[in-house]
């Protein structure tokens, strides 16, 4: 409740919420004809998931629908990922480890941006669903379930530009678990992933224009400069390097030192998660969190070493890695030989 009512004084909150407002009302949020030309790096994937904002009959009860929408979200899944379990007592201790989380995620710098009325949640609820999908059982043999998982994949591109390396995600997984077992399997997988794809894109184009997201979402975005990186967060004395290749590659191993300097033990810790998991094949949604933090890494620096990117440019790396490391604490209570009054007692204290 309090952070919602921050939402309310936060000046950041009008420029997040307007564009799912101006959509409802029919305003083409991308249009590069008639002035004013209003700038945005953002795709329609956020102003759609926040659309239901427009049913507030006051610019206060459209924020509270707003804050209501991503407080669902976090609480779903995070029971997807902590709940759920059969067994009652485990159950338990998974959803009071999962609570930790929720508070991690609060304390956290880089992903706080996820109480907010921001781009960042609604990319993360579409991975989210896209995941739902995938990993499914029903998946394997089910053709629609895979579309429907990449076609939430790349909704959440389509929300944040720097989510396209998650249309790998299912391929390296699935090599993972030896999942294309016949030739027809990966066809089927690279069908669906090219064929939503091009759906998502050719229905964008038509409502908003093609050459108009082109310039908004990578032509203006390409212009952006990178900064002379002398620490992870910047500061006011960094100056701009040249918009060229090589010089951006320099920023970023500079900038990857810095991130590992600071952030060494989730790296380390989601390197071990990731080899235990792949060595047994403990828990398929590990190895999905962990190959969602590599993979997110190199996308979020590069985010972080341009002009104005700041603390929640990590968060799509930073948001699995901890769900990770509090799942994988929920196993280890599994292999505790402890009476149970003393795990709960540990969970509690954790939380």
């Amino acid at each position: 409740y309090g952070i919602s009512t921050d939402n309310h004084f936060n000046v950041w909150t009008a420029a997040k919420l307007y564009p799912a407002l101006a959509l409802s009302e029919g305003y083409d949020l991308y249009q590069c004809d008639i002035g004013p030309v209003l700038l945005t790096q953002y795709g329609p994937g956020s102003p759609l998931f926040y659309l239901s904002s427009c049913f507030g009959s006051s610019p206060e009860i459209s924020i509270w629908i707003a804050c209501s929408l991503n407080t669902c979200s976090i609480l779903t899944m995070m029971w997807f990922i902590f709940g759920n379990r059969n067994n009652s007592f485990q159950n338990t201790i998974s959803i009071f480890i999962g609570f930790a989380f929720i508070f991690m995620m609060v304390a956290e710098k880089t992903t706080y941006s996820l109480f907010q009325i921001h781009h960042d949640l609604p990319v993360l609820v579409y991975l989210f669903i896209g995941s739902v999908f995938l990993l499914s059982k029903r998946t394997r043999k089910n053709f629609a379930y895979q579309a429907l998982g990449y076609f939430f994949i790349w909704m959440a591109v389509w929300t944040k530009i720097v989510a396209l390396p998650w249309l790998f995600l299912p391929i390296i997984h699935r090599l993972m678990y030896k999942d294309f077992y016949n030739h027809k399997t990966f066809s089927t997988t690279i069908y669906s992933l090219l064929g939503t794809g091009i759906s998502c894109a050719l229905i964008f184009s038509y409502f908003f224009g093609f050459s108009d997201i082109w310039f908004h979402l990578f032509e203006s975005t390409n212009t952006y400069p990178w900064r002379d990186a002398k620490s992870l967060f910047g500061n006011n004395n960094e100056l701009l390097v040249s918009n060229n290749f090589l010089s951006k590659i320099v920023v970023l191993l500079k900038i990857s030192f810095f991130y590992f300097t600071d952030y060494w033990w989730v790296v380390i810790s989601c390197l071990l998660i990731f080899l235990q998991n792949f060595s047994n094949k403990e828990n398929p949604i590990l190895s999905w969190l962990i190959l969602i933090y590599f993979l997110s890494v190199p996308t979020c620096l590069a985010a972080l070493s341009k002009f104005g990117g700041v603390d929640n440019s990590l968060v799509f790396a930073h948001v699995p890695a901890y769900a990770a490391i509090f799942l994988k604490i929920t196993h280890i209570f599994k292999t505790l030989t402890l009476p149970n009054f003393l795990k709960f007692s540990i969970a509690m204290t954790i939380t």
